[in-house]
């Protein structure tokens, strides 16, 4: 061979080696090959398969993303938080924060009790931004009870502030008896009826009035009882009430949504008394087409005054009996019980509402207030005076 040719053979046998270490060198540089099967999102490892069949095994449980991934369940303390008193319960409303399936703990503090989970609410808000809860149980009149609420799984990043409030007050009359009295209980559902004997002297916290008689409630045998006292057996009354706010109007159709609800057979307006506020709330009925209800809307609101300590207004649920024009000097008298009517005023009477100051009667500002009632509020409609 001669030395030509054989230089050319040795020339190919090293580019062919060349080649070999710089396929070599590529592959490692991309990353060799794992033994680690490639997995996309809807893959299934073989640990997960039943074996022999290739099926997913049910006994392997999926995970919850939403549970591990903050931004699903929120990471920032929920929204404003407020409370809606109504008739014996509280509403509890927030903005949310998180996903719209997330799940809100609500807690719930007050009367003697801690921190306690009263409910679990799921999404979505309503149409105001909104999600809410009614607390209807355990609660207590005139105790205040304080609410706060989560993300469930993220307690610590989205705790919302405290909101407290109480259910909607009434107004009290603190009486002192003159003398020795046995009284019965007035309570239809108890077939026993029970005794109690109040000395003179004794201080008692009156809830309500009629037919010349304070009501007040005593627990006899671990159960609540109705009891009347005349208005002639009492002296030293004062009333139990605040000038310092009202309730809003979302407060008040609240309010008489539990309290009455409403109907196709409800009347076009009713009223509502606050004595604990002295305030006034007037109900236009309303339709909702879409849901196919009714529903009360308070459409108005105003300062009255009802009767003193001494010569209180009637309680309860009643209704117009009649209407006289003026009387006693006083114009529009829309009678609710008896001869005790919702009216105008005097001229010197106007600065005094908002106080407990009339004979029994409720006082309203003549030209404006106490007109619309007089016009509007028709025989048999409405008037709850609470």
């Amino acid at each position: 061979m001669n030395k030509k040719k054989l230089f050319s053979i040795v020339l190919a046998v090293m580019v062919m080696m060349s080649m070999s270490f710089s396929s070599v060198y590529a592959l490692e540089e991309m990353g060799t090959p794992s033994d680690e099967p490639v997995l996309t999102d809807d893959a299934v490892t073989d640990s997960e398969k039943i074996e022999g069949t290739g099926e997913e095994d049910p006994s392997v449980e999926a995970e919850d993303p939403a549970a591990e991934d903050p931004e699903e369940v929120g990471s920032a303390p929920i929204g404003k938080l407020e409370t809606v008193s109504g008739y014996k319960e509280i509403k509890v409303k927030w903005i949310p924060n998180g996903a719209d399936n997330a799940q809100y703990v609500v807690e719930r503090e007050g009367n003697g009790a801690d921190w306690t989970e009263i409910a679990t609410v799921t999404g979505p808000a309503d149409a105001n931004g909104y999600m809410s809860y009614v607390d209807n149980t355990g609660l207590v009149k005139e105790t205040d009870f304080s609410y706060r609420v989560y993300v469930k799984g993220a307690k610590e990043a989205t705790l919302s502030e405290v909101a407290t409030d109480q259910y909607v007050r009434t107004a009290h009359v603190n009486i002192t008896t003159k003398v020795k009295k046995t009284l019965t209980c007035h309570c239809s559902e108890h077939t026993k009826k029970a005794t109690i004997t109040v000395k003179s002297g004794t201080n008692i916290c009156t809830t309500g009035y009629g037919s010349g008689k304070y009501r007040f409630y005593k627990t006899v045998n671990g159960e609540e009882h109705i009891f009347y006292l005349m208005r002639v057996a009492a002296k030293n009354q004062k009333t139990d009430y605040t000038k310092e706010w009202d309730y809003s109007p979302e407060e008040a159709e609240f309010f008489v949504s539990g309290r009455f609800g409403c109907t196709v057979n409800d009347k076009a307006h009713m009223v509502w008394v606050n004595e604990y506020c002295q305030h006034l709330y007037w109900f236009d009925k309303k339709y909702d087409e879409a849901n196919n209800t009714y529903y009360w809307a308070c459409t108005d609101n105003w300062k009255i005054s009802t009767g003193k300590a001494s010569t209180p207004s009637p309680t309860g649920v009643k209704a117009v009996v009649k209407k006289i024009s003026k009387r006693h000097g006083i114009k529009y008298w829309t009678c609710y019980s008896s001869y005790n009517a919702l009216h105008g005023v005097k001229s010197n009477w106007g600065q005094k509402l908002g106080t407990p100051q009339s004979s029994g009667c409720i006082r309203n500002a003549t030209s404006t207030s106490a007109y619309k009632i007089y016009k509007n509020l028709l025989k048999g409609q409405r008037v709850y005076v609470y």
